[in-house]
């Protein structure tokens, strides 16, 4: 099943530019995708208050919280993958049923999607940022730009906030940029300016090099 762009909501608008770019023609199965968002225990504390004085689904944000310890440290890539898999099934289980209702759910939900192996996950990943950036999570900005650049990637395009970094050769690279989208844009979703994300994959090149495979 194939999507196009419809963004609709009202805090995570998205344009549909297309612009000048660089390209690059890698297989997605060559590269490992660097997840730029690691939760910190603040974080944690600010979703449990987020909502309209309902409750946050606590097994929700339980995955949410593995699938970001899972990328921390030393990485078993094959381990990960076959982890992520695991949680993604039984998060879309919880949205099959009903059990995401506050602006952290659908966030916490979006994460884990965010890691997902296909076009159509990553779209999943994409309505929940932008249900959760509605309902006025304020992380979910970020997920908004950084699950419709891997939505764009995944599909060998040009990301457009240039959120996406992948490893090549043994260095992480910025992943192919829409050079249209000015700096101003990017900072509506939070998102650095480019040639402070250019830099960062040269840093992290130099201080924490890709995992293999």
């Amino acid at each position: 099943m194939s999507h196009t762009p419809a963004f609709t909501s009202s805090a995570c608008t998205i344009g549909t530019k297309v612009g000048r770019t660089t390209t690059h023609t890698l297989s997605l199965r060559q590269l490992v995708v660097l997840d730029a968002y690691v939760a910190t225990p603040d974080d944690h504390a600010l979703a449990a208050t987020m909502g309209k004085g309902g409750v946050m689904n606590v097994e929700l944000r339980r995955l949410f919280e593995a699938d970001q310890a899972v990328r921390q440290g030393a990485v078993d890539v094959a381990e990960m993958r076959r982890s992520d898999a695991t949680r993604r099934a039984r998060v879309r289980a919880i949205l099959d049923s009903g059990g995401a209702v506050e602006a952290a759910d659908f966030y916490h939900a979006a994460m884990v999607f965010q890691h997902g192996e296909t076009v159509d996950e990553i779209w999943t990943a994409h309505e929940m940022a932008q249900r959760a950036a509605d309902m006025g999570e304020p992380r979910a900005k970020w997920l908004c730009a950084a699950s419709l650049d891997r939505w764009l990637m995944y599909q060998q395009k040009p990301q457009r906030y240039g959120t996406q970094f992948v490893s090549v050769d043994g260095r992480w690279r910025l992943w192919d940029v829409d050079l249209v989208t000015t700096d101003a844009e990017r900072a509506e979703f939070d998102v650095p300016a480019l040639a402070t994300q250019r830099a960062k994959a040269d840093r992290l090149t130099r201080e924490a090099p890709p995992p293999s495979q």
